[in-house]
């Protein structure tokens, strides 16, 4: 009977451990936003593909305008 209460314990512990995943889990109801990582917004895409040269000037300017 001296050792009941490391089971009290054990049964804390597991309830902190399991309040914490649930808090912590991965993931996210915003669609943009999976584990951690937002997904590059259609501008930013723009941006990079005129950086890279893969546009000229007026494309970027006129996509720029649509988005």
């Amino acid at each position: 009977m001296g050792f009941m209460w490391i089971g009290g314990v054990i049964v804390i512990v597991l309830l902190v451990w399991i309040l914490i995943s649930l808090v912590n889990r991965p993931g996210s109801t915003d669609p943009f936003v999976r584990n951690g990582y937002r997904d590059p917004s259609l501008l930013d895409i723009l941006k990079k593909r005129y950086a890279r040269w893969e546009i000229s000037k007026e494309e970027y300017d006129e996509m720029r305008k649509d988005l």
